[in-house]
């Protein structure tokens, strides 16, 4: 019987030589591996500060709302705006949208209204869809 325990205890003591080999191999990757993840997380905070500093030195763009807009073609253009939605918004244009709610309708004009929940979004030219 000693010499099955025999056999055994050398099975496992190579077993356990291989193991601790493997251990020791999979630790020097593990080293490897976050010497190199350090490196490329060096490397991303480097690019991302470069596309920063490029970013901020490039002129900030300017935008004007569409509100902004139509005050200055109210008041420094002199477009009378009430005019211009009782030119859009006809008698009949309001009835088919009062009865359509959600629709695209032609205008006499030959301009296309876009209406969703009986709000006109927009307004395209005959050729545009």
């Amino acid at each position: 019987m000693s010499i099955d325990i025999t056999k055994q205890l050398n099975k496992l003591k190579l077993a356990e030589t291989s193991l601790i080999d493997e251990v020791n191999n999979l630790l020097e990757q593990k080293k490897e591996l976050d010497r190199l993840y350090a490196d490329r997380k060096k490397e991303l905070e480097r690019v991302k500060d470069e596309i920063k500093k490029l970013s901020d030195s490039l002129p900030k763009s300017v935008t004007i709302s569409d509100h902004a807009m139509l005050r200055y073609l109210e008041r420094v253009k002199n477009v009378n705006l009430q005019e211009i939605e009782k030119e859009i918004l006809t008698d009949s244009i309001i009835q088919s949208i009062t009865q359509l709610n959600t629709c695209r309708l032609i205008t006499k004009a030959g301009y296309k209204l876009v209406v969703k929940n009986r709000n006109v979004i927009t307004v395209l030219l005959a050729n545009e869809e």
